[in-house]
């Protein structure tokens, strides 16, 4: 049975950081290939990346596994970073039928407004379904909160260091 999608509730984060600024940084694993358990950009085809991550979810009772996917990521600079699993003999998966991230950009008063869209689904039975909408879906939301507070305080350390893109935000956290 092919998976039911489910549709999860968007995370959004308010970035004091330039939109630019912040899909560079956000890309810039397509240039930094050093880190043992970092991204991994395979090929390129046309203007996307086939990448594998290596994603650690909290799964539950004090348990993290590390989930390997092969995703083609498609940047559309600087608004939007589109995420969606790479259905190809031998790619690695991490158990899902169905994934399809977005990152979008937004800009307001020289800051950013962030958004982070998610949609999954699982191969398997009804009951399957069920246990992914009951357990996955809280797990995969808690690492949509953490990855964007990680990637916020990322972009924002690296907006207090840049000499291109000043910090002309207008806005405190909102």
């Amino acid at each position: 049975m092919a998976g039911v999608p489910i549709h999860m509730k968007p995370v959004t984060a308010h970035i004091r950081a330039h939109p630019k600024l912040a899909f560079q940084v956000v890309m810039g694993f397509a240039s930094a290939q050093n880190e043992p358990d970092g991204p991994k950009v395979l090929r390129q085809e046309g203007g996307r990346l086939l990448v594998e991550f290596q994603t650690p979810i909290h799964v539950g009772f004090g348990v993290t596994k590390t989930f390997r996917t092969t995703e083609w990521v498609t940047p559309h600079e600087p608004e939007r970073i589109d995420f969606e699993l790479a259905r190809e003999p031998g790619r690695p998966a991490g158990g899902m039928d169905l994934l399809q991230d977005r990152f979008t950009f937004e800009e307001r008063d020289g800051c950013t407004d962030f958004r982070y869209d998610s949609a999954f689904a699982i191969r398997w039975s009804i009951l399957g379904w069920l246990l992914a909408k009951l357990w996955a879906e809280r797990a995969l939301g808690r690492h949509m909160r953490s990855h964007t507070e990680s990637l916020k305080a990322m972009i924002e350390e690296r907006a207090r260091r840049s000499r291109v893109f000043s910090q002309t935000c207008q806005h405190g956290e909102e």
